[in-house]
């Protein structure tokens, strides 16, 4: 009977920890998608996606994938400057995009 018990207060004990860690997983970071498509509602792959936060300078960059979807995951919160590029095309710019 007693280690009923004890299994159950280390049982919850253990539930606590368990939600407190996943409420500071949380994080402080945030994401930036998107699809980059021509006039005609075309994906358009292998485009280079930058975005530059506004204040701080950092820049990252990616490419769009054959769906024209890109991703910029685990990056400060705040304003961001996006600029689309494609080789012989026309580039695109967005200033203050928010994640």
């Amino acid at each position: 009977m007693r280690a009923n018990r004890l299994f159950r207060n280390v049982a919850i004990i253990a539930s606590f920890a368990l939600f407190s860690l996943t409420a500071f997983s949380q994080g402080t970071t945030s994401r930036i998608t998107g699809v980059v498509a021509d006039t005609s509602g075309a994906a358009v792959a292998g485009a280079s996606v930058t975005i530059k936060r506004q204040g701080a300078g950092n820049t990252f960059t990616t490419q769009t994938n054959s769906n024209g979807a890109y991703v910029f995951d685990l990056i400060q919160p705040g304003a961001y400057d996006l600029t689309v590029e494609k080789q012989a095309s026309k580039s695109l710019f967005l200033p203050e995009t928010r994640p």
